[in-house]
């Protein structure tokens, strides 16, 4: 067994301390995720047969250059509006995610923070908040 190492920087959250994102006039707080990762490395170890070791080191570099950088967004929304959001059993929720490949943060309940997070590419992250403008109308 053959072993090949690929060093690339992780993924990792973005700092949840903002300064903008405690600014009451904000509505929208783009933030991305990769700033300040620059240097970093992850150490990948991959077994396997030699041919196909070669093929899934190229592979995963293609991947990683051709990549499109993700931002998390910061969404000020209304508490009340939380529960349109998320949807009976979590369905609306889920149908956002699904369509827009973004990962979606809605505070617990209970908890009176403002900010739902959208993390994706820019463009799923608009659309995200466009389902999620919708998902609220609809249930107004």
């Amino acid at each position: 067994v053959d072993t090949a190492r690929v060093d690339k920087a992780p993924t990792q959250k973005a700092d949840e301390s903002n300064d903008a994102a405690d600014d009451d006039s904000a509505t929208v707080v783009y933030r991305d995720p990769a700033a300040g990762l620059s240097g970093l490395t992850a150490e990948w170890v991959l077994r396997g047969e030699e041919q196909k070791l070669a093929k899934a080191v190229e592979l995963i570099n293609s991947e990683i250059e051709n990549a499109e950088p993700g931002v998390e967004a910061r969404v000020r929304i209304d508490p009340r509006f939380h529960r349109h959001i998320i949807g009976k059993q979590g369905a609306t929720i889920a149908k956002i995610r699904a369509a827009t490949e973004c990962e979606v943060a809605v505070p617990k309940r209970g908890n009176d923070s403002h900010w739902v997070s959208i993390t994706g590419t820019r463009a799923n992250v608009e659309l995200a908040m466009e389902l999620i403008d919708e998902a609220i109308e609809e249930r107004d």
